[in-house]
Parts: C-alpha cells; structure tokens; sequence
C-alpha cells in the first residue's frame, strides 16, 4: 500500500525526516555562528514565514499528484504545456547529495555510540575526539556503509512495513531520550548563561549571512524546499487536514530546535576551548563534558544512542523519498531501486569522505567536504531549489486545485489561511530567498 496507515504514523515519520541530525548537531553550531538569541528568534520567524507555507505547498503538491517530485513535476509539464520537469530532477539530485554526507555524520554518531558502549561495558574512560573518526577514511567509509545497509533494509520493506513502522518505533524513544537528557543539561551550572544566550537577543550580532543560513536551517530542519515533503504527501488520504498538519509539524520542529540548543549550549560552555560556532562543536563538547562526569560513560551511551535514533529517522526520511522518485525513473521494484539508489549514495559518501582532507579548512579536523557541501547546499543552492517549488505551486497547479486543499476541510480556520498561504509562495517566500542569497553575495564581497 501506498498511503499512511494510521495519522500518526505520518506525523512520527514527518517528524523523524525533519527534525534529526539537522537539529541537534547544526542548529547549535549555526547559532553560535549568529550571536545566538537574535538569530534563533530570526530562525522561528523564518520557519513560520516560511517554512509553514512550503510545507503545506509541498504536502498539497504531493497528494494532488498522488506521486513523489520528479513524476509530479513531469506530469504538470504535461498538463501544462510548462517545463516544470527540470525542478524535480533538481530536487532529486540535492535530496541525494544530502543523504549522502548526512550519511557520513550519521557514521561519526554511529562511531561515538559503539565507543561509548564499549566503554560501558569495559568500565573505561578513554577520551574521544572528532578527529579519531575523521582522521580514518575507511574507518567512516566502514561505518556509512553499516549505516546505509540499515537505512537500505528499512526503505526496501515499503511505506507501512517500512518507513512508517520504523520511524513510528524510534521517534518515540527519541522524544523519551531527548527530555531526559535536556532536563539533565539544564540543571548545569552554566545553564543560565546559555539560556542568556540563546533567548536573548542581540541584534549586532547578526551578520551578512544571517538570514540566508536562517532560510537553509529553516528548509533543512523541515525537510523542504527539495521535494522530501511532496513524498511523504503522496502517501496521505484525501479526508486528512493538510494545513492543519504542516502547522503541527512546523511548531514542534521549531520547539524540538529550540530543545536542542538547550541540551547542547549549557553542555558546551562548560567546556570552554570548544568554539561556539566550531561545525564539530556537538562531537568536541559533549566527549569533553562527559569525561568530566561521574556516570558519564551511561551518559554518553544514552546521548548518543538518541543521536543516532535522530540520524535513523531523518536518513530513512530523505532515503524515502529518493526511493519514490527513482522508482517512477526507474520503473523496476522497491528493494531494487532501494538497493540502486543506496548504490549511488554510497559513491557520493565516498567522495564527501576520501575529499576530505584535501578540502578541510575546519582546522584539521577532516571535515571539510561535509562542511563544503553543507554550506553550498543549505545556504545557496535548496533555497534556489525552493524559489523552483514555488513556482510549480503558483504555475503549475490551478487555482482551484490549490483551493481544495483547503476548503474542502472541515475546518474553517483552514479555508481561511489560503489567501494568505498563496501571498506568501507568491511574494514572500521568493522575498526572503532571495534577499537572503543577495545579502550573502554581498558579506562574500566584503569579506
């Protein structure tokens, strides 16, 4: 079957896809490149200003074509007389490319958790650095490829036996896992000064890229802007509330961001020689912090262990949705495209990984390619594939198509929102993505 089983699975997978690695390992780090407060508070303007309506778009998008981006876009070329085909090749490809060094990080997690296990079990304190893990190319080529086999199992079972199961099991735990473990980071001495931080804001802080990275973070945390969200439409029936769940989607990713800095920020000021803004802050602070601790071996496990639930649940996410489009490509069956499109990603974390050190301007750390590839990704090229959703939305789908989706609700807060829904993929979403890549061209000209 090709539809959600349950609401609930949809949102736990949904949830899962969006939230991930994106927020606990790079939501931090991105706000400590932004001075903090100012920029989280510019962070949940942008996610409703934003991110609200190209999630709704891509999920309205995805069950009025019954299918993922590439064939979505390929069929409203032809009804259209358009070439909206161009833009879900776009999106398939920027889906594939993040998968695979979201794949790498999710190694270096996979990494941490064995250590600390083994530790557990040995009742030893052995220190660990990012570095022990990037500086050996087959070591994160082993441990992608342990990670993309599981991710490969999950996806090639299909959306209920699959995608929904999986995710519906781990997402849980991980909300579970994620409380405990925040609740724990706030009573740290140093909580205060990161609840400072991270609430107060201070608007000189913010920079030339502030609001282009704001619009990369809001479109990767939320998964859209590249086509994820209109798969995971194409799985829901008719009768469900779009509107109504990308709002409920939007606020608890925005929430769950919110939650992660405050796990990490309390974590890493007391472990003043790691940067703030430093893209391995998460891997630097937390062993520092641990080895520190009494326990913090069950600790470290246990955080770890919820990190990789995270990397699970936003890798099956984004390998879902290669799946669906290289099956309409394709045209051969689930656990051989599955099996195909693990393939390909494989071979694009290979580079991200062997590239590394020939790439690595993050001192020395071999992270350069994941880093590069995060940059350009996140804070040029999604967001120009998200002016590209737009456009179908507005060009490509008729207005009372788009209006169906909304009035065709029970609820009249939904019908309601359409006009509003439809300023903004027009004008105000196009508005911020650029504004935000030019103000980006020009601190690039200045730097």
């Amino acid at each position: 079957m090709r539809n959600w089983k349950t609401q609930y699975g949809f949102y736990f997978a949904a949830i899962g896809s969006a939230f991930g690695l994106g927020n606990l390992w790079r939501f931090p780090y991105v706000v400590g490149q932004n001075g903090g407060g100012a920029f989280v508070l510019l962070y949940v303007l942008v996610a409703l200003v934003l991110g609200l309506p190209l999630m709704i778009g891509e999920l309205v998008l995805g069950r009025n074509q019954r299918s993922a981006l590439v064939p979505a876009t390929h069929n409203l070329s032809r009804s259209t007389q358009m070439n909206f085909a161009w833009i879900g090749k776009v999106g398939l490809g920027f889906t594939m490319l993040l998968l695979a060094y979201y794949s790498v990080i999710s190694g270096w997690v996979l990494y941490f958790l064995i250590q600390y296990l083994r530790n557990l079990v040995t009742s030893s304190s052995e220190s660990l650095s990012l570095s022990s893990v990037t500086g050996h190319p087959f070591l994160q080529v082993a441990l992608t490829s342990v990670h993309l086999i599981f991710c490969t199992i999950v996806v090639g079972k299909g959306v209920q036996q699959g995608t929904e199961r999986w995710i519906g099991a781990l997402t849980p735990l991980f909300g579970l896992l994620l409380a405990f473990l925040v609740y724990e980071s706030v009573s740290l001495p140093h909580a205060t000064l990161a609840l400072h931080y991270l609430f107060y804001p201070k608007f000189s802080d913010l920079t030339w890229f502030s609001l282009g990275q704001a619009v990369g973070h809001v479109c990767f945390t939320l998964s859209v802007g590249f086509g994820v969200m209109v798969t995971f439409g194409s799985y829901m029936r008719g009768n469900e509330q779009v509107p109504t769940m990308g709002l409920r989607l939007t606020l608890l990713d925005t929430l769950l961001s919110i939650g992660a800095g405050l796990l990490i920020f309390p974590i890493a000021m007391s472990v003043a020689s790691v940067p703030l803004k430093d893209p391995g802050l998460l891997f630097e602070a937390m062993p520092a912090f641990l080895l520190r601790q009494r326990g913090g071996e069950a600790f470290g496990a246990a955080f770890f262990l919820c990190l990789y639930v995270a990397a699970v649940g936003g890798s099956v996410g984004l390998f879902e949705a290669v799946v669906s489009n290289i099956i309409s490509v394709g045209r051969k069956s689930r656990p051989q495209m599955t099996t195909f499109g693990a393939g390909l990603v494989f071979v694009l974390s290979c580079f991200a990984v062997f590239a590394g050190p020939y790439l690595d301007s993050n001192a020395g750390t071999g992270t350069g390619a994941v880093v590069l590839f995060d940059n350009l990704l996140m804070n040029w090229l999604i967001p120009l594939s998200a002016l590209g959703i737009c456009w179908t939305l507005i060009k490509g789908m008729s207005r009372t198509e788009l209006e169906q989706a909304f009035f065709e609700q029970d609820s009249i807060a939904s019908g309601a929102l359409y006009p509003h829904w439809r300023i903004a993929v027009r004008w105000i979403i196009p508005g911020l993505i650029v504004g935000g890549l030019l103000l980006q061209v020009v601190g690039v000209t200045l730097a």
